[in-house]
């Protein structure tokens, strides 16, 4: 997301109430793990970390390149993968409380992305998909919408008309 934002700008799909539910998300999301915004040391460590990591790796391929063993230990071969690590544990010493908000806010995330990315367009089909969601997703995405001002009472009617919750 942020190489989206550093890039073009942000996200953009063919409906702006779903670019809207993706920023909303996403702020949420970025505010939990980094309430003290980009100046904070765990923010500049993630950043940090995250440029040495292959977007597209896998935890084989991360292991065999950033995790040595020295006797029954595994420790970080790279300083920036180490201090992240270091200022992670707080957060997830904390995750109990907030997992699952954050948990519903990650699902509502990645349910609107998989919804405008797969999105049909008017002019080449006929018919709309139907989008499967979690009760609790739908109705967080729900709470967004209505928190935002740009998107009227009825074109969040028409946004969710098509949403089938799934049965959990």
């Amino acid at each position: 997301m942020l190489d989206a934002i550093g890039e073009i700008g942000g996200v953009f799909f063919n409906d702006l109430r779903g670019e809207i539910l993706v920023d909303a998300c996403w702020r949420k999301i970025f505010d939990s793990f980094y309430p003290k915004g980009r100046s904070s040391p765990f923010y500049l460590s993630a950043y940090a970390a995250a440029r040495l990591v292959e977007p597209r790796s896998d935890y084989e391929q991360f292991s065999s390149r950033f995790l040595v063993q020295s006797r029954n230990q595994q420790d970080f071969a790279h300083a920036d993968l180490r201090q992240c690590w270091i200022l992670f544990q707080p957060f997830i010493a904390n995750l109990p409380e907030d997992a699952k908000e954050l948990i519903v806010l990650l699902r509502a995330f990645s349910t609107v992305l998989d919804c405008e990315i797969n999105r049909t367009n008017k002019y080449w089909y006929p018919s709309v998909a139907r989008i499967h969601v979690r009760k609790d997703v739908r109705k967080k995405l729900r709470e967004l919408a209505k928190s935002r001002e740009e998107i009227s009472r009825w074109a969040r009617f028409w946004y969710f008309w098509a949403w089938k919750v799934d049965k959990e």
